[in-house]
């Protein structure tokens, strides 16, 4: 199981189980397939198509492949020197995302391209007030910011809202390209969180990012 790749049933892993199929045992450490760094909409398209859409189709999983595109896009390393997808302050990546599914919380490892298990339990109910919404995607990524890497005199709050933004951003224009729905809520609970996901007095939760497939009967 350690070198389990999100394919076939690995999908369902990460999405709502379906009509009483049971949930796959989660597992301490999951591979990422390699992300995808070619294709997609032109830049200036997938602008044009950015929105936030607060409606999923609960049915619909994202395959693995997607999973690890995205997970990539809003904080991977796209270079051999080690530095990512987003800019951060003098390089601190402080920006860890944590991707929340019914079968457990997972911590993304950029440098190994894997999931680390956080928390067994479906938390997506526990995240904030549209808990709805969180309940029907598939997956939920959860920005956070280790703040004890912004070593700096200048506003960390600040800071690590700048990182965060350009981490869902990224996101934001890769459901556009994708045909995906997503939007990025600040109204959560922080202090829940940062207990279900095991932070440490450093860490600040920033904001959620529901990510999904929107209904086939309507877009919202």
């Amino acid at each position: 199981m350690k070198n389990f790749f999100f394919k076939a049933a690995g999908a369902v892993m990460i999405a709502t189980c379906l009509q009483g199929v049971p949930a796959i045992a989660q597992t301490q450490t999951i591979n990422l397939p390699q992300p995808q760094t070619q294709g997609g909409l032109p830049l200036m398209q997938a602008l044009k198509n950015r929105a936030s859409n607060r409606a999923f189709a609960s049915e619909k999983p994202l395959s693995g492949q997607q999973i690890s595109n995205i997970l990539w896009v809003a904080a991977g390393i796209n270079r051999d020197n080690g530095k990512l997808t987003i800019p951060t302050a003098m390089n601190a990546q402080d920006i860890l995302v944590y991707i929340a599914t019914a079968n457990g919380t997972y911590l993304y490892e950029a440098e190994s391209n894997t999931l680390t298990l956080v928390n067994v339990s479906d938390i997506r109910s526990q995240i904030g007030m549209q808990h709805t919404a969180y309940e029907s995607a598939p997956a939920v990524l959860i920005y956070v910011s280790d703040q004890s890497k912004l070593k700096t005199d200048r506003d960390q709050d600040f800071l690590s809202a700048l990182h965060t933004g350009s981490a869902y951003q990224n996101v934001y224009l890769y459901a556009a390209s994708e045909g995906l729905n997503t939007f990025v809520a600040g109204s959560i609970n922080r202090e829940s969180l940062s207990q279900l996901l095991l932070l440490g007095p450093n860490s600040k939760v920033e904001v959620a990012q529901p990510i999904g497939y929107p209904p086939s009967s309507s877009e919202e």
